[in-house]
């Protein structure tokens, strides 16, 4: 897991070129405001996806973990709370793979709370339970946000 603000996508580029792409993505985006929608910028290699959603109370959210697609996810507008564990003893609640690449972990305590506002991503790795879409501070506003997917099998 990774942390940080989206003005220094460069210090990550050394993750490897999908990264580098994903991460530029994600910085000129945010940067202008792309619409909601999927955006292709590697093809099924990365891409990604535009939203504006209303943000959920705690209890109303999963851990989730990817096998094939590391996660950047970087807030446009709004705050929101994504909280991450460590895998060590992780059981599935819910498995869509591989058609969607996500499954659901039973729930497990919380090693991080993060709470990231407009110009903020966290990156994700495949097998990394995060917890994405809680209300930040109990507000349950809308948070526009950029998902970019980068294959790492």
């Amino acid at each position: 897991m990774i942390l940080d603000s989206i003005q220094n996508a460069e210090r990550y580029t050394a993750l490897g070129e999908g990264f580098a792409k994903g991460l530029r993505f994600a910085q000129k985006a945010a940067a202008e405001n792309y619409p909601d929608g999927h955006y292709e910028i590697d093809g099924e290699q990365v891409f990604a996806n535009i939203a504006t959603n209303t943000m959920q109370p705690l209890e109303n959210c999963r851990y989730e973990i990817h096998e094939k697609y590391a996660d950047i996810q970087c807030i446009v507008s709004g705050a929101e709370r994504i909280d991450y564990t460590g895998s060590a003893g992780s059981s599935l609640a819910e498995d869509r793979r591989p058609a969607n690449d996500i499954a659901f972990l039973v729930e497990k305590e919380a090693v991080c709370k993060a709470v990231l506002s407009a110009g903020e991503f966290a990156l994700y790795f495949p097998f990394e339970p995060h917890k994405p879409a809680i209300a930040a501070n109990g507000s349950a506003g809308k948070v526009k946000k950029i998902v970019v997917k980068v294959r790492c099998d």
